[in-house]
């Protein structure tokens, strides 16, 4: 991929693999060259447990991109949604460099070593993402940028998310199967954070909800700063099972159904005919029942996230709500169990800024891939960050390659 801006973005779900290409234009716009979806292999709920077969799906969607596209994707940034996320608060001290107490770029950075070496040893985990939640001078206000304070003692406490090693090295080696380089690794919820909630909803408090096929991601912003992540092993495609267990019928005439929802709902009929939707069957059933099957299982994972929420405290406390995304967001009445459950206002994601496939920006399922296009363009934006992070030989090599015809 020799144009240094083009990004693409390597969603690998549990049920569908889907690449993208953008092209990053003036004014912070995205044209959207191409995009393609394979179905996904070797993966179960976000973790990838046969590399050889995954790898299959992700080399699968590459080369059809590149028919569209007439470019090879040989990088991206590869979105990862384990369940087996977590996230380490740790905290790290250092003595302020320079002899006239003025804190330097380079003190940020060793604070931020200090506190990755204070972590408990983690047993089977790997650091993907780090971050400081604040820094603070001689036990002075928190503050996010302490660089050209003066002291004596540089504090901060940061964020480490970490994946399960074992999924990790899976991921790692479906990738080089594939031959396809990530530029980065990134834990998808942050990217769709940083795409979809604005900096005034992160600043007073917001919950973002990702409801995936096999999992849901929610995770926490209040002050500016992420305050907690968490991926639950369960998700859409359970209501789809559930909807089969309860009207006796195969996984595909049940996914028709779910995805027939909001009509068969909103249809107003008593019963409606099996055969609408498999012409084998001559039962009816009752939008009702329907109703009632896609409604328990929807509150059952909103059940979850509010004993998330009450675990952080922040159950009832977050003024910019919830905003909610992922394939599941388009079933009916979704909004409303969430209020209901939650106690807080909700919304349904939107996105804007991208071009090209303009029916992509009102599709769920695409905003994981598009939203990690937009993470890979807000990483290279800045060549010098205060703390030089393990992107940076990312950065350099996607910089050699761009010198690649």
């Amino acid at each position: 991929m020799a144009r240094a801006d083009y990004i693409a973005g390597l969603d690998i779900g549990s049920e569908s693999t889907r690449f993208a290409l953008v092209e990053r234009k003036a004014g912070g716009a995205f044209h959207v060259l191409g995009v393609s979806e394979i179905p996904t292999e070797g993966v179960r709920r976000g973790a990838v447990l046969k590399p050889e077969q995954t790898a299959l799906s992700i080399r699968e969607a590459k080369e059809e991109l590149k028919k569209m596209t007439g470019v090879d994707p040989r990088d991206a940034y590869v979105g990862i949604g384990d369940f087996r996320v977590a996230m380490y608060l740790s905290k790290g001290v250092v003595a302020v460099s320079r002899a006239d107490g003025q804190v330097t770029a380079e003190d940020s950075k060793r604070v931020m070593f200090a506190a990755e070496d204070a972590l408990p040893r983690l047993q089977n985990r790997q650091v993907i993402h780090q971050f400081p939640k604040y820094y603070r001078v001689d036990g002075d206000t928190p503050v996010q940028d302490p660089v050209g304070m003066t002291g004596v003692k540089l504090e901060t406490e940061a964020v480490f998310v970490t994946v399960f090693l074992p999924h990790y090295k899976n991921l790692m080696e479906a990738l080089d199967i594939a031959r396809v380089s990530a530029d980065d690794i990134v834990v998808s919820q942050l990217a769709l954070s940083d795409l979809l909630l604005s900096r005034k909803q992160k600043e007073i408090g917001v919950l973002s909800l990702n409801l995936g096929a096999q999992t849901t991601e929610v995770c926490v912003w209040e002050e500016g700063t992420l305050l907690s992540l968490e991926v639950f092993p369960i998700g859409s495609a359970h209501i789809t099972h559930d909807i089969g267990l309860g009207f006796r019928v195969g996984v595909d005439v049940a996914e028709k159904l779910k995805r027939s929802y909001a009509s068969v709902i909103e249809g107003g009929k008593r019963e409606i005919k099996f055969s609408g939707f498999d012409k084998d069957l001559e039962a009816v059933f009752s939008p009702r029942k329907l109703k009632e099957i896609v409604d328990a299982r929807l509150g059952d994972i909103f059940e979850l996230t509010q004993k998330h929420l009450k675990r952080i405290g922040r159950s009832g406390l977050l003024p910019a709500g919830a905003v909610i995304s992922g394939g599941g967001m388009q079933l009916p009445g979704i909004v409303d169990v969430a209020k209901n459950e939650l106690s807080l206002p909700v919304e349904l994601a939107r996105i804007s800024g991208f071009t090209g496939k303009r029916e992509l920006s009102d599709t769920p399922e695409w905003m994981t891939v598009l939203a990690l296009c937009y993470w890979g363009a807000e990483s290279e934006k800045s060549e010098f960050p205060v703390f030089l992070g393990k992107s940076v030989p990312k950065k350099i090599k996607r910089f050699l390659r761009s010198l690649i015809p």
